[in-house]
């Protein structure tokens, strides 16, 4: 027990006269109390702190002579600083309670970063990623070049959540949220980017911290700080079997192809 603590605990207790029984560790110049001495006799220093004294008892003392244990009410003082040290590691976890994330965490996912001419490309897909000669790729390479961009866009990064593996980490949707748009803007910084293009649901980060609709923003543009304007549609995988999905594809193309038709 650290002295500060030791004092702490005597005080509130209201010993105010006692004697270590052994030398502490933590403190070389651990000081000592004794009660004064009356006249004619020696005083008996009180321990009941420590526990009960081992010097046996004089053998002149009568029945009703006992070591005046009687110790004063603690003051105030003593026992806020009893309270403040004795809920200090209470309060302390408290601390890292309360560090952990209230929002339940987002299950992992998989994203990259790709760049085709003006337009970036934000994909969700499975690890270890788009595959050139698989069915969502040539789906990508029809989509760019309908919309008249490069139909062979090149990786640029690539993302993935949790951004580590400490589980206190705060693993939220707004976490999530937060160091997504995070990275995005570091690696567009430098790049000449018009227009950003989202496919999959956990894309929808990007404009929003609300990951339980996602599906909302499909068909849609957003405004982002600090990054070009974001239009968010099913993810890749998706696409194929949902024709509804296509047709709000198509309609959000056409509205935002003049972003990049303008530049050339």
């Amino acid at each position: 027990m650290h002295e500060n603590t030791r004092l702490a605990y005597l005080n509130a207790l209201g010993v105010i006269s006692w004697v270590p029984r052994e030398q502490s560790s933590d403190s070389p110049t651990l000081p000592v109390q004794a009660s004064a001495q009356p006249e004619g006799g020696q005083g008996l220093a009180d321990i009941s702190a420590i526990g009960q004294s081992t010097e046996p008892m004089p053998a002149d003392a009568g029945p009703h002579e006992q070591p005046d244990q009687t110790s004063e009410p603690a003051p105030p003082a003593a026992s806020a600083s009893l309270a403040e040290t004795a809920e200090k590691p209470a309060t302390e976890m408290e601390a890292v309670t309360k560090a952990q994330p209230s929002s339940p965490a987002l299950a992992p996912f998989y994203l990259q970063l790709w760049l085709a001419g003006p337009c970036a490309l934000l994909l969700e897909v499975s690890e270890p990623g788009l595959e050139k000669a698989t069915a969502p790729y040539r789906l990508l390479a029809d989509i760019l070049r309908a919309a008249g961009l490069p139909d062979r866009p090149a990786l640029f990064a690539d993302f993935q959540w949790p951004l580590t593996r400490n589980p206190q980490f705060d693993r939220s949707a707004e976490a999530a949220s937060q160091a997504l748009i995070a990275f995005v803007q570091a690696r567009l910084e430098d790049q000449s980017v018009v227009s950003i293009g989202c496919f999959g649901e956990r894309c929808a980060l990007l404009a929003d911290a609300d990951a339980s609709t996602p599906e909302r923003l499909f068909g849609r543009e957003e405004a982002l700080d600090g990054l070009a304007p974001a239009w968010f549609a099913a993810g890749l995988e998706q696409l194929p079997s949902v024709p509804s999905e296509k047709i709000k594809l198509w309609k959000l193309l056409k509205r935002v192809m003049p972003r990049w038709k303008e530049r050339e």
